[in-house]
Formats: structure tokens, sequence, C-alpha cells
């Protein structure tokens, strides 16, 4: 019998907290070794990173249109606002501190990847929605030169048993609340879909 019950439960959510974080620290190092890439930090006074004016308002309104249902997730939509209505006159800002878990740099492109835990609570998906298109704005004005790339990805899929490596990313994005709200299915890296992308 559990003697001390308040005890118990802050026990329990911190050896979840920790079970979590070390698998979050396996799957970056394997994703790195896997890559040849490694986690880069915009933040602090590490992030010097700018957005242009009509970025920002782009970005705005694609989050309200997602929040509001006035529009579904469309990759090609949204990065043709980012990149393609921006203006060297525009006036500059300071892009958000992002972060990501891996970064990849070749000669034409820059390819970012958030990774995350498999059950993400529904309130963390539009936070990362946002972060990846301020992250890809901002990426878009430091590497001029370069196509810019940024996936969230998942280390395996829960809701496929038939084979350990398998996916339904369909099934998967459905399975987890806000979603298929906020992701388009080609932003979404999944399981052995995310470790063959990063073997390359």
């Amino acid at each position: 019998n559990i003697t001390d019950v308040p005890f118990f439960m802050s026990m329990s959510s911190w050896t979840h907290g920790l079970n979590t974080a070390l698998k979050q620290t396996y799957y970056e190092n394997v994703a790195h070794i896997l890559s040849d890439g490694y986690k880069r930090e915009y933040t602090g006074k590490n992030n010097n990173l700018l957005l242009s004016k009509t970025q920002q308002l782009s970005i705005t309104k694609i989050i309200t249109d997602l929040n509001n249902n006035q529009k579904e997730p469309n990759l090609n939509r949204e990065n043709e606002l980012l990149f393609e209505n921006n203006s060297d006159k525009d006036e500059l800002v300071k892009a958000m501190d992002f972060s990501a878990d891996v970064f990849i740099e070749d000669d034409d492109e820059i390819t970012a990847i958030e990774l995350k835990n498999i059950r993400p609570n529904s309130y963390e998906i539009p936070e990362e929605k946002l972060k990846i298109l301020q992250g890809k704005a901002a990426l878009s004005n430091e590497f001029t030169d370069k196509k810019i790339n940024f996936y969230i990805g998942f280390p395996f899929d829960p809701t496929n048993a038939e084979a350990e490596t398998g996916y339904d990313k369909q099934r998967f994005i459905n399975s987890n609340i806000n979603m298929n709200k906020y992701f388009a299915e080609e932003e979404v890296l999944l399981a052995s879909e995310l470790w063959d992308f990063l073997s390359g």
C-alpha cells in the first residue's frame, strides 16, 4: 500500500520527466551521428536573427487562420507567404528565440529538425508551429542563398503495432490533439522516415 500519496505522485512525475529527458538526449545523439548535424540554438545573446515586418505579419496571419480553422495547414502556401512576399526595404525586427535539435547545412540547403516526444501535449503543438514559422523566416534572412527546410520529427510511431520501424503518418497525426490542425504531413518526419532522412 502507498502510505504517502503526494510523495508518490511527485516521484512519479519526476521519474516520467527524467525518462523523457534521457530518451530525448539519446535520440538527439543518434540523429547527430546519422546526419553529421548538430544542435543549434538561437537564444539569448546567440540570437542575432531578424524577421521582416512582412514576415512577422504573415506568421501572425498563418497562426490566426489555423487557430480559427479558417485554413488547413499547407506547407507550400505558408512558405510562399514567408519567403516570396519578403522585401529588402522592410523594417527588420528581432526573431523569437528558438533552437533546432538537428541542424544540417550543406551548399544549397539548411535543414532544421525539432525532435519531439511521441505524445506532445496539445498546447505544445501551436507553440511548435509558431517556433518553426519564425525559425524558417529568420533562417531565410540569415542564409539568403539557401533553401530552408524545418521539420518536426518523432522517433517512432506508437500507433503502429505491426513493425517497430513502421508508421502510418495520417493516423499518428490524427492521434495527437491539434496536430492535424497545425501541421501538414510534409512537415512531419516519423519513425523510419525520420531515420532514413537523417541517414541521407
